[in-house]
């Protein structure tokens, strides 16, 4: 009767630690909810066919395969975007996002993948300079929230270089090199690989560069060290791996 019992025990502990061992999950079984921007070439924007594709989504497609876990992307507005780290609608923002101190105080940062500087781009058939448009005899839109709308408000907006109405920042991008195209404004002041991307396309021709080189990170919530090594270190594996050159070429990205 007493080995009856000892079996029965012994039997339950195995049931139950397989249970457990189950809800813990294994690293396959682990997935990231990873936020990016709407249309935000070339880290993050929809195909033809409306998946998205892009550096950073193909970046961290490959950081994931390496690791042995599933993501899942959500599109999200650009103002304010890393609130929706915090408040647990997304795990990670992973979509060409400036490290900035005012973001430092909201979430994580990884360390930097790029250093990106912001350009200006006007119509290819256009004769306006860079001087043109930074001394104030321009319109100029770019997307709201990120840091290219932060520094044209307080060095061309802010300072009255901008006459009434002529700054015009848009919900994405492309909705500001749609302006551009139908002639609502005369500028697009924004990310250089971004401006690139849309001189690629011959819808734009860059006129000069503002060196701000801006680091660019992977957003993580505030305390979530297990995911902040894992991102540094896929961002590590990446750049020491053919993949990283690859990807860049793949999309048109030259580093300065």
């Amino acid at each position: 009767m007493r080995k009856h019992v000892v079996c029965g025990i012994l039997c339950f502990c195995l049931i139950v630690a397989v249970v457990a061992s189950g809800c813990i999950g294994t690293p396959a079984e682990k997935k990231l909810i990873v936020g990016i921007g709407e249309n935000y070439p070339p880290y993050g924007y929809p195909d033809t066919n409306g998946t998205y594709v892009g550096l950073d989504v193909e970046s961290m497609q490959w950081i994931a395969d390496q690791n042995g876990f599933d993501i899942a992307y959500t599109a999200l507005p650009w103002t304010n975007i890393v609130d929706n780290v915090a408040d647990g609608t997304v795990d990670i923002i992973y979509c060409g996002l400036t490290i900035t101190p005012e973001r430092s105080e909201i979430v994580d940062f990884s360390n930097p993948y790029l250093s990106v500087n912001i350009a200006v781009a006007v119509l290819p058939n256009s004769s306006l300079t860079k001087e043109d448009v930074l001394s104030g005899n321009a319109s100029v839109t770019t997307q709201k929230g990120g840091t290219s709308y932060a520094w044209t408000e307080k060095n061309l907006n802010e300072t009255g270089i901008l006459g009434e109405g002529a700054f015009m920042p848009q919900a994405t991008i492309n909705d500001a090199f749609a302006m551009l195209a139908d002639g609502t404004c005369d500028a697009v002041i924004y990310d250089e690989i971004t401006v690139n991307s849309y001189v690629a396309r011959g819808v734009a021709k860059k006129i000069g560069v503002i060196e701000v080189n801006d680091p660019y990170g992977v957003a993580v919530r505030k305390g979530d060290n297990e995911t902040l090594q894992m991102i540094n270190k896929g961002i590590a594996d990446l750049q020491a791996s053919s993949k990283w050159q690859e990807l860049l070429d793949k999309y048109g990205v030259i580093l300065s």
